[in-house]
């Protein structure tokens, strides 16, 4: 990378220090890639020129990084993560503790919850079974290759986790890969790709991921059902005529003056849970930018 740019992008930095990191990584990586393609293109066109003659110009055009932080910053205080506020911004403590079911925040969680399930056991297999076959073919000529290819993914699949947490919990994420240089060779790519600190961190979250999803899924639907049961008791055991147990035959039924406060504990106790959800909905977004948003 040419010195200029890399002075370019330090500036970039500085003057968007107290902003997401988050926006930092995509006005860097925006302003690298349009900086070196066509810094590659004036090289294709001048090629007697040497870079230091070219960027001058290049960035002039783009904008200085004073005009460049400044245009992000507003597009930023516009553009915001749909579920980034919460409903919860006053009343008593009765309605901001029933209020609950009104906050996107906390049913975006709890969906978030229930889906890494899935994600999260898909995430570790293909981070497991990628490092493990890159490493077992590394003697071979088809090892690099394989390697970089699995690399890549770990950058897709980083960037689609992004966008799923900034979705469903509210907290900015990147929204482009970090800019990677083009015209490389095999090797040089290994040895960039081995080089990225995000790469390993996001694979580190992949793996991570397993026992978080199993963890979340099991929380949420436990909680969720048993809350539902215990509130659905009463109407069982009274219109549909279900007892609460049947062993050896006999049925056993809850005493009447027993079912409104089973009905209450049921409210309370999915309250609760939804509450739960937002608060480790808030702790894993937080997780997840350590891992998946770039220094």
């Amino acid at each position: 990378m040419s010195k200029l740019i890399k002075q370019y992008l330090t500036l970039l930095k500085r003057e968007l220090t107290g902003t997401d990191r988050a926006t930092i990584q995509d006005a860097q990586s925006d302003a690298e890639e349009h900086l070196n393609m066509a810094l590659q293109s004036e090289l294709e066109k001048y090629p007697d020129k040497s870079p230091e003659d070219l960027l001058p110009k290049i960035i002039e055009e783009y904008g200085s990084p004073e005009e460049t932080a400044a245009a992000y910053t507003q597009i930023e205080a516009r553009i915001r993560p749909a579920l980034s506020y919460s409903n919860q911004t006053g009343g008593g403590g009765f309605s901001r503790f029933f209020g609950i079911f009104a906050d996107p925040k906390a049913w975006g969680a709890l969906v978030y919850m229930l889906i890494s399930l899935v994600t999260g056991p898909l995430y570790f297999t293909w981070a497991v079974a990628g490092l493990s076959t890159s490493f077992a073919f590394a003697l071979f000529i088809f090892g690099l290759p394989v390697a970089v290819i699995f690399m890549f993914s770990v950058k897709g699949i980083s960037l689609l986790e992004g966008r799923i947490v900034e979705g469903l919990l509210g907290v900015r994420m990147p929204r482009r890969q970090v800019f990677f240089p083009q015209g490389l060779n095999w090797k040089e790519r290994i040895k960039v790709l081995f080089k990225d600190k995000s790469i390993w961190m996001a694979i580190l979250y992949m793996v991570l991921m397993l026992p978080l999803g199993v963890i979340y899924f099991t929380l949420s639907f436990s909680l969720n059902i048993i809350s539902i049961a215990l509130m659905i008791t009463p109407f069982l055991q009274e219109i549909l005529n279900i007892p609460l147990i049947t062993f050896s035959g006999a049925s056993y039924f809850l005493p009447n003056w027993l079912l409104p406060a089973v009905m209450i504990i049921g409210l309370l106790l999915l309250t609760g849970s939804m509450h739960l959800a937002k608060l480790l909905g808030g702790w894993h977004g937080k997780l997840a930018k350590f891992f998946l948003v770039a220094e």
